[in-house]
């Protein structure tokens, strides 16, 4: 017994065709579908542990940009590494009460590594201060090759003294 091609067409359209559009078409939506939803219950689950925790009053530490304490405590390190302290500027931005808002412009010169040395050791100064920004600018030093320079935006909440 002969069986028709049109059996065989039938039986391609009615199993075959539906698992090969899931697989090519489905699947990739269904997996982000289900990760997005493993990902809503477990930001929920950190949000109802987070009320839990009781909210710092503030996180002033002692003042780095408004007295220059900053350039002071990073100057012996910048000059090891061949860093030169180019410009700073500091700003008070908004003071309200006890508390001041400063920010400071620092102007930096020396190689791509030394300048990221200093900016880990920006981040890990107790004073509190935060980099806001970070613009890298290589310009051309004659003959002798490359040198970088990295202006730096800071921030930090004082209380007034």
């Amino acid at each position: 017994m002969k069986i028709p091609a049109s059996f065989f067409k039938l039986v391609g359209l009615v199993c075959i065709l539906p698992v090969a559009i899931y697989m090519f078409a489905l699947a990739r939506t269904v997996a982000l579908y289900r990760e997005c939803r493993e990902i809503e219950k477990s930001v929920s689950i950190v949000a109802d542990s987070a009320s839990g925790i009781p909210e710092v009053d503030c996180l002033c530490r002692q003042p780095c940009l408004s007295n220059g304490a900053l350039v002071r405590s990073i100057s012996a390190m910048c000059s090891e590494n061949g860093v030169v302290i180019g410009n700073y500027v500091p700003k008070e931005e908004d003071s309200e009460g006890d508390m001041r808002l400063f920010s400071a412009r620092l102007e930096l010169a020396g190689g791509f590594v030394p300048l990221l040395k200093v900016i880990e050791c920006i981040e890990e100064h107790p004073g509190g201060v935060r980099i806001v920004s970070a613009s890298f600018r290589r310009l051309r030093d004659g003959k002798a090759g490359y040198t970088v320079t990295l202006d730096l935006w800071l921030m930090q909440l004082e209380e007034r003294i």
